[in-house]
């Protein structure tokens, strides 16, 4: 079974897909030490991407991070982006 993938894509398109890897990346890693500061201590570590990156964090990053990157290609990315802008939200303003 062979099957030919035809892909067309302009350097432009591969950039704007890269910026949104990375972003959803920095997003994940927030996203993930949030939750678990929170779980722990009962306050929100804030808005460094880079804490997610350290020993301690970095598998689950990378799992959820696959996970979410799946589940762009769904319907329920949009709701996964409503829950990461209200993460984002409760963050600023507790």
């Amino acid at each position: 079974f062979y099957m030919k993938f035809k892909l067309k894509a302009t350097p432009k398109d591969w950039l704007i897909f890269a910026i949104f890897a990375v972003v959803l990346l920095f997003a994940v890693s927030i996203l993930v030490v949030n939750i678990n500061t929170f779980a722990t201590t009962g306050s929100f570590a804030g808005l460094n991407p880079f804490i997610g990156f350290g020993p301690k964090y970095i598998s689950m990053v990378l799992v959820f991070y696959f996970v979410v990157s799946v589940q762009t290609k769904s319907y329920k990315f949009p709701y996964l982006v409503f829950l990461y802008v209200l993460n984002l939200l409760l963050v600023i303003y507790l």
